[in-house]
């Protein structure tokens, strides 16, 4: 099965970039517009989204296959439902586009081990959700190298510059009917302005708190174990921040999930002096 063949790369951590017929437009942003506006229409949304994903985009694959897997009816209708939506998700994997790794982890969470493997996959290619979801759930490392991955999560989690989940486009709508704006580029500026004092405090929260912690390696690992895991966990965030500009300048809709200000901001780990101690 197709599905089982992506989640054995998966744990090999293979990119999904493949070699299809989609080409993206780096300036092409009418599809996030008329996503949004499919949300002026509850009672037709479903009909909107189907009609977007004509285009065969990830963007608008994974927006139909959301709406299909959580679309009412018989049981036999939406077991086809769900097996359309998976279909949606690994084609936009396909082409390495990271909210699509979110969308397989949501649809495999029945099996632990695999929606753990998307997320990951989620979280390395640039996705703060999927970073937030999983820290709830996860405790101190065991080891240096399990630390060495939950401070990775949490770099994700707290960086400005890691994808905002897809309901984005959500609070953009609402934003746009609260403040009466029908012009799309003027919600897109106005939206973004709205949101530049709380990206200025996550920027600041990530230099002063996440970039510094070490709450997820146990109190008893000698402090130079410490210092090499957070400098280990700076360079994995690195290849992060590579994946997250690639997918900015190859999927438009990303664009609106970031902030390129951002992508450079990767402190040095160099001695004991620039972490907060909680260990002994």
């Amino acid at each position: 099965m197709k599905i089982q063949f992506l989640i054995r790369l998966c744990f090999a951590g293979v990119a999904f970039v493949s070699s299809s017929t989609y080409a993206e437009n780096s300036d092409d942003l009418r599809q996030v517009e008329r996503y949004i506006r499919c949300f002026d229409d509850q009672q037709h949304k479903s009909e909107c989204v189907e009609k977007l994903a004509d285009e065969k985009t990830p963007f608008a694959l994974v927006q139909r296959g959301y709406e299909l897997l959580y679309k009412q009816g018989s049981k036999a209708q939406q077991t086809a439902n769900r097996k359309q939506a998976i279909d949606d998700f690994i084609w936009a994997a396909e082409q390495g586009y990271p909210p699509a790794y979110q969308a397989l982890s949501i649809v495999t969470e029945g099996n632990h081990e695999h929606m753990l493997s998307w997320s990951d996959s989620a979280i390395r290619n640039g996705m703060g959700g999927n970073a937030k979801y999983l820290l709830r759930s996860l405790g101190t490392g065991s080891n240096l190298d399990t630390s060495v991955h939950l401070t990775l999560y949490s770099w994700v989690a707290c960086h400005p510059a890691s994808f905002q989940d897809t309901n984005v486009f959500y609070r953009m709508w609402e934003f746009g009917k609260k403040n009466s704006i029908s012009d799309f580029q003027t919600l897109l500026a106005r939206y973004r302005a709205s949101n530049d004092q709380w990206m200025h405090m996550k920027k600041e929260n990530f230099l002063q708190s996440c970039a510094k912690g070490t709450h997820y390696f146990r109190y008893d690992l000698p402090r130079e174990q410490v210092i090499e895991g957070m400098q280990r966990v700076r360079e994995k965030f690195r290849h992060t921040l590579e994946r997250i500009k690639w997918s900015y300048d190859r999927f438009p809709d990303l664009r609106l999930l970031t902030r390129t200000e951002y992508f450079d901001l990767l402190p040095e780990i160099e001695d004991d002096t620039t972490i907060e101690w909680t260990s002994k």
